[in-house]
């Protein structure tokens, strides 16, 4: 049976999972600090949520 984190052990695998990481959370920040910014400028929660 093998670990479950075997295939970590690849060089090549683990860039693509660090990359991915870094990637999918720079766009959550950005969806996260653009529905701020909408509420900010509109003071309406229901335009800051439509806009993430």
């Amino acid at each position: 049976m093998h670990a479950p984190l075997a295939p970590f052990r690849s060089r090549d695998f683990t860039l693509l999972w660090v990359g991915n990481f870094a990637s999918l959370t720079g766009t959550e920040m950005a969806r996260t600090a653009v529905a701020w910014q909408v509420y900010e400028l509109t003071g309406d929660r229901l335009r800051s949520g439509r806009s993430a």
